[in-house]
């Protein structure tokens, strides 16, 4: 690399507020100083520093803390500052937020299509219910057929309205909802047919 001012190569590395921190000593100024109160900054904040403090009931320090490397030209004071470690936490959270973006919508496109199987069991229930009373009444059935109608009536009939409300909400509570009909589903699955 080379001085971009003076084209000497020999630097001094320094990172450039990464590990910049307060030291145990304060300030020391002459006369009054609004820093005077303040503790000292370790010398890897020399190269730029920014310190605020507060007054009152609050006490503590600011420090703009960077995420680059500072190559200082030995022989002119030029530096070239280098944020590599910065475009890789940049990059890093971009991959991190498309992550949850993709995530989102599959949770969106799965919500949709579970409020879409619940209206069609909505009006699944409400067909068979019908044909389940009727056959509930016809004595030509056997023990067991019987048996196996009112099961599934007493199904449609505790579920339906169950089911009306949450379309009704769906739109209030998705997570919610959709929680109580895939709970419904895995019951409806050894029921209905």
């Amino acid at each position: 690399m080379k001085c971009t001012q003076c084209g000497s190569t020999k630097f001094i590395e320094r990172p450039f507020l990464t590990s910049a921190k307060e030291l145990d000593e304060y300030e020391k100024f002459k006369g009054y100083n609004i820093f005077s109160h303040a503790r000292k900054v370790d010398d890897t904040a020399q190269v730029l520093g920014y310190q605020l403090v507060i007054w009152g009931d609050a006490d503590g320090g600011f420090r703009i803390i960077g995420n680059c490397n500072a190559y200082i030209c030995e022989e002119c004071g030029h530096i070239e500052l280098f944020a590599k470690s910065f475009v890789e936490k940049v990059h890093e959270k971009q991959k991190i937020d498309e992550e949850n973006a993709k995530r989102k919508l599959a949770v969106e496109a799965q919500l949709e299509k579970d409020y879409v199987e619940l209206n069609e069991f909505v009006k699944q229930l409400k067909t068979q219910l019908g044909k389940l009373e009727k056959s509930s009444n016809d004595e030509n059935i056997t023990v067991k057929e019987q048996k196996e109608v009112l099961r599934k009536l007493e199904f449609a009939k505790r579920y339906l309205p169950i089911c009306e409300n949450l379309i009704a909400s769906w739109n209030r509570d998705r997570l919610g909802s959709q929680k109580m009909w895939l709970n419904i589903k895995s019951k409806a699955r050894n029921i209905l047919i």
